[in-house]
């Protein structure tokens, strides 16, 4: 917990980047007590579990970066009220289902099909097909303002 809590307030005096460093702390500690750290997931246990892990760490990265707790709970609740992208006008909601249903695709290849992977792949057009997905994702939904790179301002 403590190392979580100094590597917040490393990162800055702002309530943000401590709270972002509790919130890892006391999950890191949530994990010890419930013994979840010593645990071969496997399945969809192990799917399941790195699903949850990797929703929270992408969500205490938008604390992490906003400016304020407030600006951070309205970046949150725009995921879910706020409808809409530059170029489709389809819901964030369908966006995050497309793309989870793309890494969940890939990771029960990999899991089912060891040393495999789609963009190693034979076959041209699944190759392609997966660039031109991620792509349009990325465009669609990333942030191509050229803001500061985040370490600048420390």
């Amino acid at each position: 917990m403590v190392t979580f809590l100094v590597s917040g307030i490393w990162h800055g005096a702002n309530w943000t980047f401590i709270i972002w460093g509790m919130l890892h702390g006391v999950l890191q500690c949530l994990e010890r007590v419930l013994g979840w750290h010593n645990k071969q997931w496997k399945g969809v246990n192990r799917f399941v579990h790195t699903l949850v892990t990797f929703i929270i760490v992408c969500f205490s990265w938008i604390i992490f970066r906003a400016n304020t707790i407030t600006d951070a709970f309205d970046m949150i609740k725009g995921i879910f009220t706020k409808f809409g992208t530059p170029f489709f006008n389809l819901s964030p909601f369908m966006y995050i289902g497309f793309a989870t249903l793309m890494l969940l695709g890939h990771d029960l290849f990999v899991e089912f099909k060891p040393n495999s992977c789609v963009i190693n792949s034979k076959h041209t057009i699944a190759v392609y097909f997966y660039i031109l997905v991620m792509t349009l994702i990325i465009l669609s939904l990333g942030s191509l303002s050229g803001g500061k790179f985040i370490y600048f301002q420390f």
